[in-house]
């Protein structure tokens, strides 16, 4: 795929200008917010998947990433469930989605929540990334061991600071600090 290779920011920035005055297309708006994605303008990229919404509200994987983008950058959290509900609705209950509740209930301060819901998706398939929430959400109610255990997963199954969408990073390297404090042994 053209976007999945390495193009300067200069080339994503002509590619956006070609782009541009066709987005009435859904595909054209998704490559124009994979592109402000690639740039690091998160910004913009939520205003896309807005976007894309008005063409087509009932898509599931456009809620959901809309959702986890709100809730990644801490911003409209009750959309943000509202739109990752509504993809549950009408796609069932996907490990993907149900990650992304995961995370929202997490920042909305209801990590007992969230630790329910992540081990319903992980009863269904298992992803690093949901057990890196899980283990944030745990850190939130200062349970320690729930926290190392669910870190030590996600680890064991890929998950890096490298790997980490860099929305996340921050706190990938803060609960690393947290669970390497030697007063949480």
């Amino acid at each position: 795929m053209l976007f999945r290779s390495r193009l300067s920011t200069s080339d994503l920035d002509e590619l956006a200008g070609l782009l541009g005055p066709m987005d009435e297309s859904l595909a054209v708006v998704k490559a124009l917010a994979e592109i402000h994605y690639r740039k690091g303008d998160h910004r913009r990229e939520g205003e896309l998947y807005r976007k894309m919404l008005d063409i087509n509200q009932d898509q599931p994987w456009i809620l959901n990433n809309l959702a986890w983008l709100l809730a990644a950058r801490g911003s409209s959290l009750s959309e943000a469930e509202s739109h990752v509900r509504r993809a549950l609705t009408l796609a069932g209950p996907e490990p993907l989605l149900l990650d992304t509740l995961v995370l929202v209930l997490t920042k909305k301060n209801r990590p007992q929540d969230a630790l329910e819901i992540g081990e319903d998706a992980t009863r269904i398939t298992e992803l690093a990334v949901t057990r890196f929430h899980m283990a944030i959400a745990a850190q939130s109610l200062n349970q320690v061991g729930v926290a190392r255990s669910n870190f030590r997963l996600a680890g064991e199954m890929g998950l890096s600071k490298e790997s980490i969408h860099p929305l996340e990073r921050s706190s990938y390297l803060a609960l690393q600090a947290w669970l390497a404090d030697g007063r949480r042994r």
